[in-house]
């Protein structure tokens, strides 16, 4: 290897999915359930950048 020997444990790691799936979460209830003054707000600053 190119720096040396691993050291600690070679098993693969146990990592969680809930973290991922929290934040798809929020973006997914963002998207529907978006307040309509945040979504102008979002158009206005769209149109003023072109």
């Amino acid at each position: 290897m190119a720096f040396g020997e691993p050291t600690g444990s070679t098993l693969p790691s146990r990592m969680s999915h809930f973290p991922m799936l929290l934040h798809l979460a929020i973006v997914l209830a963002a998207g529907l359930f978006l307040p309509t003054v945040v979504a102008d707000w979002f158009r206005h600053v769209a149109q003023l950048l072109g």
